[in-house]
């Protein structure tokens, strides 16, 4: 059985028409012609139908895409009857044979493990990216890579309580995805499993000032804003980014904003020590990056004003990174909305009263947003996203910053926050034209 139609379920296909697997039933509570299609040129035989429990139980495999929830009630039911449920971060630990990274987080996750195939690159020949990043681990995995990078969500992580990490990072955490799961704190907890069975660690010290301590791992390098605790960690020294008392690179040399972003790379490059890249030998790679798109991504610059896309910033946490990461100063309009999954922002409003000037607001949980920032910033309801990219652009002064760092996931009105990040592009470079 396979359980979703979108990227994870087709590289499920993949895998088992691999194996020569025939007899498959592909379930989706939404079904869609042209994915059956793509299905059906895989595994001729399979056939389609609603998420059911009965067939569930008695299944040889049941292969699981990480946008259905678990607690979906014929999963849940199944699994309490003992269905061989799988996942594909699991399967990818069971079936590898060299050393992989596992990278999870709230945020940033995309800019680091992409940083990090670029660091391993100039020690390796054959470092393979893939998870939640875009491709599908089962899609990257060959014989005889020298190492992966992959990127777990916590949906991922849900069923790979136990994954073999060569290193395991786990880059912050923030409240997201309360419209899954039922507390904060089981969140949380998915995420630290990446620790669980890992080889080496990378630990970000302003997690959990403890938590370096609780990581079992051979090695363990921490990472912070503040100065190195110990030899083998890193951190800040005025300017520079430094191993223990010895500094790595400086915080200027960087193509990339922001203290968010700063975190960031000292991830990537302790992961790159953790695996004996050398610091000179990564360091031109560490310099080049320029980070992704709809991450930070500096699209234009007009009568004095930057136009910053930051698509990716879908939860409250990612928003405020960015609006600081970005002011440097400068007042920020900011455009914000979409779909909020629960999550509040009265934690954040008081601290983006700091550097934004005004808020525009889109969306379907403005009301939410507008109560929360309104006692601190000027608010400003606009249709959609075009027309607020077009009233903070007209209320923009030289040296503004309009960013859109929407701090929601974008399915509301967007098919993703990629196509939401494409239409802020088009709606600036139309704009300014």
């Amino acid at each position: 059985m396979i359980i979703g139609m979108a990227e994870t379920g087709l590289s499920y296909a993949r895998y088992l028409a691999g194996l020569g697997v025939r007899d498959v039933l592909v379930m989706d509570d939404v079904q869609s012609v042209g994915r059956q299609a793509a299905f059906s040129a895989l595994l001729p035989d399979a056939e389609f139908g609603p998420i059911e429990e009965a067939p569930l139980v008695d299944a040889a495999g049941v292969y699981v895409s990480p946008g259905v929830p678990l607690a979906t009630p014929a999963i849940a039911n199944a699994r309490r009857a003992g269905a061989a449920i799988h996942g594909d971060i699991e399967m990818f630990g069971d079936l590898k044979d060299a050393p992989a990274v596992l990278v999870t987080g709230t945020n940033g996750k995309s800019t680091v493990v992409t940083l990090i195939q670029q660091i391993l690159s100039t020690g390796m020949d054959d470092v393979r990216l893939g998870g939640n990043v875009g491709t599908p681990c089962l899609d990257v995995l060959v014989n005889q890579a020298d190492s992966y990078v992959l990127e777990a969500s916590s949906y991922q992580l849900e069923l790979a309580t136990n994954f073999p990490a060569e290193v395991a990072v786990l880059l912050n955490l923030a409240p997201d995805h309360l419209d899954r799961y039922e507390t904060l704190e089981d969140y949380y907890a998915t995420k630290r499993a990446v620790y669980n069975n890992c080889r080496k660690a990378v630990v970000n010290r302003e997690i959990d000032p403890a938590l370096q301590a609780q990581v079992n791992a051979e090695k363990v390098i921490s990472i912070g804003l503040d100065e190195p605790r110990h030899q083998h960690d890193i951190g800040m020294r005025d300017t520079a980014v430094c191993q223990g008392d010895e500094v790595l690179f400086n915080s200027a040399d960087l193509n990339i904003a922001g203290e968010h972003n700063l975190l960031n790379v000292m991830a990537a490059v302790a992961v790159g020590l953790l695996m004996d890249i050398s610091p000179a030998t990564m360091l031109p790679a560490v310099r080049a990056f320029k980070g992704l798109d709809h991450r930070g991504q500096r699209v234009a610059e007009s009568r004095g004003i930057s136009f910053i896309n930051d698509s990716k910033a879908t939860n409250p946490g990612a928003m405020l990174a960015a609006v600081t990461g970005f002011a440097e100063g400068k007042n920020v309009r900011l455009i914000a909305g979409g779909d909020a999954k629960g999550l509040s922002f009265n934690e954040v409003a008081p601290a983006l009263a700091a550097n934004v000037s005004a808020a525009y607001l889109i969306g379907k949980n403005r009301d939410n947003i507008r109560a929360a920032l309104s006692r601190f910033v000027t608010v400003i309801d606009c249709e959609d996203l075009g027309h607020a990219t077009a009233a903070a652009y007209q209320d923009a002064k030289d040296g503004d910053v309009v960013l859109l760092a929407p701090g929601c996931a974008s399915f509301d009105e967007f098919r993703n926050y990629i196509q939401r990040g494409e239409a802020f592009v088009d709606a600036v470079r139309e704009m300014i034209r």
